[in-house]
């Protein structure tokens, strides 16, 4: 997800977007490097591993969140190219 957000930044960077879609993506990207720097943390083997839970399951809302913002931005996208073709029958 990271870099699929980071390349979609990237592609976007040059286009005069709205900031609120940029928002969108940015806090994905917060949220997958965050996944990322979690998961290679807990890679480490310790005895507190049984009580990290309450941080996996925040951190599972934090992508649930980001997949309702991203299908909402989604769904906007398609709905402008779906217009623009209608346009042009």
């Amino acid at each position: 997800m990271a870099g699929i957000t980071g390349a979609y930044l990237n592609s976007i960077s040059y286009v005069s977007n709205s900031d609120a879609t940029k928002a969108r993506f940015i806090y994905t990207e917060v949220v997958a490097g965050l996944a990322i720097l979690l998961a290679l943390l807990w890679l480490v083997p310790f005895s507190g591993t049984f009580i990290h839970w309450p941080i996996d399951f925040l951190l599972f809302v934090c992508w649930i969140v980001a997949f309702g913002l991203l299908v909402n931005v989604s769904c906007d996208i398609f709905a402008v190219v779906y217009i623009r073709m209608l346009k042009h029958r």
